[in-house]
């Protein structure tokens, strides 16, 4: 009998993970949104500031352990970050997350310690981490900082714990369209950027 409410419920997990994760990706991928019934299926308030979180564990996991290990990182940064709400954390892969803080309808929040919340903890895992924004753009404008954030933590391989879009954001945007950089540069410096 333990067997069979065993599978269920992991079975009802998995179900419950794939939605969440579709809503998600809806979101993300500018579909209109209904905010009220999206709310309610990811348990997360939408109308309020987050702050985009994208974590990994590099190298080898066994299984679970990367997510649990993330899940707790978040937890954590929420508690230090003084929220009351549990964190809306989407799993990618054994070793990868997306994670939106949920930061409140109000700006009191101080913004130095941001990054800071991942400071700490889980000495392996490495975070990449947007800038606040509100509501159902704010969600996607944040996450879409943290992945460019992460995209070039990973190409400074070993690089930072934290990688902070504040702080790479013009270097992040640049590397996200290199050819579109390239010729920036080039109708920029003309022949100053010749590698001689």
């Amino acid at each position: 009998m333990i067997g069979v409410y065993q599978r269920e419920r992991d079975r009802w997990l998995l179900t419950q993970t794939a939605g969440r994760a579709a809503r998600v990706r809806a979101l993300l991928a500018n579909e209109p949104v209904d905010t009220d019934a999206t709310e309610s299926a990811l348990g997360y308030p939408l109308r309020q500031y987050h702050l985009g979180v994208v974590a990994w564990v590099p190298g080898e996991t066994p299984a679970n352990e990367g997510l649990a290990r993330l899940e707790r990182l978040a937890s954590s940064a929420v508690r230090k970050l003084g929220s009351r709400r549990r964190p809306l954390f989407v799993p990618r892969d054994e070793a990868l997350a997306w994670i939106w803080i949920p930061l409140g309808n109000d700006m009191t929040w101080p913004r130095e310690p941001l990054a800071g919340a991942f400071e700490g903890g889980d000495a392996s895992a490495r975070v990449a981490v947007g800038e606040p924004g509100y509501g159902v753009d704010g969600f996607r404008r944040t996450h879409l900082q943290a992945v460019r954030a992460q995209d070039l933590a990973l190409a400074a391989e070993p690089g930072d714990r934290v990688t902070s879009f504040a702080e790479v954001g013009a270097v992040a945007l640049i590397c996200a369209d290199i050819p579109a950089a390239r010729s920036w540069v080039w109708a920029t410096l003309a022949d100053l950027a010749i590698d001689d």
